[in-house]
């Protein structure tokens, strides 16, 4: 998650705690999606015997002495060559820098993705690089033969779109790997380094991009846009460690071969798993991951039948709010009663308004007489909130909403709204809830500022994606419906 993505959701949940029932399904604030590994061990050796190098005299190059001001491309001696295949095309030099990678059933290549950003490979053999590249000898559109000194391998395109890179040489083989990350860059686009060990996919930016530590890897990579670019090298003991915008990577063990796959993705769930590696935890749903993927299948099958993301959206959260009315129902009943016993409040706090003993007293007696609790509304609240929160994750990382139109104006649901419709059409549904939910509690101050919130709440969401708006949208005009049906139906007056 990037700077600007954790400063919207900390202003939305404040956006929340400040409407209440009114926001019931929209934002809060985030455990970090990619939570950083509390155990930095120290990692078993992970090669097999045939794998180890037994001459000691083979240099190993360590983290510390990853300087990647050598691995600088030499322009001139730079050669670029061509992979493709019916899924995707791959632009690679001889120094095996990616130059281009992009998938035939997207819309969007590497660069377009991550502007600011750079990929290189180093092969070391004896602890050394080879600072004129590879000879590159093509044998097929999908495959490229390199050798220099005593080392050889082989690129490969699979079909699947994944770019195989072997190696070997009986002088000893280390992979050093690093994506860089430009200061300049202004929206901070591709400081999303993250990598996967231990079950977890931790995130590298900001201070933690700092650490340096010794971990067995299975994919490391950066992560943007549904999109993750990632070095798939299961099973590898690397020493990690980073500069300023820069991740880097060395084996911690010299092997006589090297084999490791890089991957330009589309975070699609099902692509992903089907991959293996690990790769579907790119795919962060946070905390809610067992509620959010039964979602994401019931969005799928919506979809199915309507052929239409955003007619998914809408049915699939009309399907949801309707199968929490029976929470819902329980705390519109309670915010009713609490609204119909206001004018004998008032009246309580007038006449004991020196007496706070007695003014207590008498409020708690007349919520047992007429079977209210001014909590009531709160804890079926509190219950369905992993429901909503574990929906918004759910279309946040959706990749299906990618490229696909709704109607009218909205041509690209993972995009924001273009004319801001429909932020503001939240922003009045807002407005019309919050007239359901009359504040006679709050002082005149707290008043005046509850006014200003469905404005407030509207710019929060200009940024973000057509798909959240739509859902919000008809999150909110469903649950004025429910507290509607409620409110007719709950007494609006107090018995003597």
């Amino acid at each position: 998650m990037d700077a600007n993505e954790k400063d919207q959701n900390k202003n939305l949940m404040i956006a929340l705690v400040l409407t209440g029932l009114v926001l019931v399904g929209w934002q809060y604030l985030f455990p970090q999606p990619l939570p950083e590994s509390s155990v930095q061990q120290k990692t078993t050796e992970a090669s097999t015997s045939t794998d180890k190098i037994q001459n000691d005299n083979i240099n190993v190059v360590t983290g510390k002495d990853i300087d990647l001001s050598k691995e600088a491309t030499n322009e001139v001696n730079s050669t670029e060559f061509i992979l493709e295949n019916e899924s995707a095309r791959v632009v690679i030099s001889n120094f095996l820098e990616l130059k281009s990678f992009s998938y035939k059933n997207t819309s969007r290549n590497l660069n377009e993705v991550f502007p600011e950003f750079g990929a290189k490979i180093s092969i070391l053999e004896d602890g050394k690089r080879f600072e004129q590249g590879f000879n590159l000898n093509q044998i097929s559109p999908t495959e490229i033969e390199f050798s220099q000194s005593k080392t050889s391998g082989l690129l490969r395109l699979n079909s699947d779109g994944q770019l195989l890179i072997k190696a070997k040489s009986d002088q000893g083989l280390q992979f050093v790997g690093s994506i860089v990350s430009k200061e300049e860059s202004k929206d901070q686009k591709v400081n999303n380094f993250v990598y996967y060990t231990d079950e977890l996919v931790t995130e590298a930016v900001g201070e933690d991009l700092f650490e340096e530590k010794d971990i067995k890897l299975g994919w490391f990579g950066i992560d943007y846009d549904y999109h993750v670019l990632a070095f798939v090298v299961p099973g590898n003991s690397f020493h990690l460690r980073g500069e300023k915008s820069e991740l880097k990577l060395a084996n911690l063990r010299a092997l006589n071969e090297l084999e490791f796959k890089v991957s330009f993705l589309k975070k699609n769930y099902d692509d992903l798993a089907n991959l293996g590696d690990n790769l579907k935890n790119a795919v962060d749903f946070g905390i809610w991951s067992v509620i959010a993927l039964p979602m994401l299948r019931g969005l799928q099958l919506f979809y199915s039948y309507l052929q239409n993301w955003g007619l998914a959206i809408i049915f699939l959260t009309i399907l949801i709010r309707l199968a929490m009315f029976p929470l819902q129902h329980s705390s519109f009943k309670s915010m009713k009663k609490m609204q119909v016993l206001q004018p004998e409040l008032k009246k309580i706090k007038e006449k004991y308004k020196d007496d706070q003993r007695k003014q207590q007293e008498q409020t708690m007696a007349l919520f047992k007489k007429h079977g209210a609790n001014p909590v009531g509304g709160c804890l079926p609240l509190f219950l369905q909130m992993p429901i909503f929160f574990a929906f918004y994750r759910m279309l946040y990382n959706s990749v299906e909403l990618v490229d696909a139109p709704f109607y009218l104006w909205i041509q690209d649901l993972s995009e924001r709204d273009p004319f801001y419709i429909l932020p503001a059409l939240v922003g009045g549904a807002m407005y019309f809830s919050m007239k359901l939910n009359p504040q006679t509690s709050m002082d005149p101050a707290q008043q005046k500022i509850m006014k200003f919130m469905p404005l407030m709440f509207s710019a929060f969401l200009f940024t973000l994606p057509a798909g959240l708006n739509l859902y919000i949208f008809v999150s909110t005009i469903v649950g004025m419906a429910q507290q509607i049906f409620v409110y007719k139906r709950t007494p609006s007056s107090v018995s003597a």
